[in-house]
Parts: structure tokens; sequence; C-alpha cells
């Protein structure tokens, strides 16, 4: 029979780490998708006073917390996607056909 260790032992992330995270395009899109299935079905005035909450971090509405929390990691994805040379200029027409609409 195992004896149990009377004090056992937890690993934790310590609070203070910051990692850097590769992420593809691929799981960026499904970020994304994340973010349109947070907002589906809000209304103008929900989607304002989200933003409102956001710009003033008064959150009234716990899914606006989640909501900013998949805005701030899709906005570290587009800035280093830029910094490192990962964008381009595309006509609208052009990512059209990009997205299978043209």
């Amino acid at each position: 029979m195992e004896k149990q260790n009377p004090n056992p032992m937890l690993e934790i992330i310590v609070p203070t780490a910051v990692v850097d995270i590769k992420m593809s395009s691929g799981y960026y899109k499904r970020i994304q998708d994340l973010v349109g299935h947070i907002v589906a079905g809000k209304s103008s005035e929900e989607l304002k006073s989200a933003n409102d909450q956001i710009r003033n971090q008064q959150f009234n509405d716990p899914w606006v917390e989640h909501y900013e929390t998949v805005l701030i990691l899709c906005r570290e994805f587009e800035d280093r996607c830029k910094e490192g040379g990962f964008t381009k200029q595309v006509t609208p027409e052009e990512f059209a056909e990009m997205m299978g609409e043209g």
C-alpha cells in the first residue's frame, strides 16, 4: 500500500511569469472566431457598453472582461506580426478572394 505524502506539493505558475508563445495564423483565426462567438447576439448598445467598460476598466458585465482578454491577445498577435514583417497590404477584392468569397 502506497503511503500518502502528508505535505503534497502543487506545481503552480508564478504570478510574475511572462513567456513568449508561438502562435500560427490558423490558431489566431480560431481566436478571432472566439471573439465572434462572444459578441454573437449582442446588441449595438451592449457592444457600446462593453467598449465603455473596457475603456474605463470598470466591468459591470462578466462577459466583458473575457471579451477584453481575447482582444488583448489578438492585438498582441497583430503587433508581433507587424513587427516581424508578416503582414502585407491587399485590396478588398484580394482579401475577399483569399477568404473564399471571390
